[in-house]
């Protein structure tokens, strides 16, 4: 069963880009949130991964895009864009998605998306 979860950066001047990844989005082991911190740690790197659209996995600092690698319509999996972190809270949450990663100020933060918005 995979464990979907979003990916957002701070995008100066267009507020937030994000988009999905499918698989291991848990912040443990093998998971997105260490695989984040360890391979996507800068401003630059986040932008980029964020630029591919949804993604299938990361694994090892490698993302497996939709579009990209997996030939998907670019239309159905480009980064979608917000203004405030609280919207991508609530795309997130209507989306049962249940962690989201924010690149932001330096660092990658977790927010846990629970059922009570």
């Amino acid at each position: 069963m995979s464990t979907p979860c979003m990916i957002a950066t701070h995008v100066e001047h267009q507020g937030y880009r994000f988009i999905v990844c499918q698989n291991d989005g848990y912040d443990a082991g093998n998971g997105v949130g260490p695989t984040l911190r360890q391979f996507f740690n800068s401003q630059v790197l986040a932008e980029e991964l964020t630029a591919l659209g949804d993604i299938s996995g990361l694994w090892e600092g490698k993302a497996t895009a939709y579009h990209r690698d997996l030939g998907e319509r670019w239309e159905r999996t480009r980064p979608r864009y917000t203004y405030t972190l609280e919207m991508v809270r609530v795309i997130a949450w209507q989306s049962n998605i249940a962690y989201l990663y924010v690149f932001e100020d330096g660092h990658w933060q977790r927010h846990d998306i629970s059922s009570k918005h």
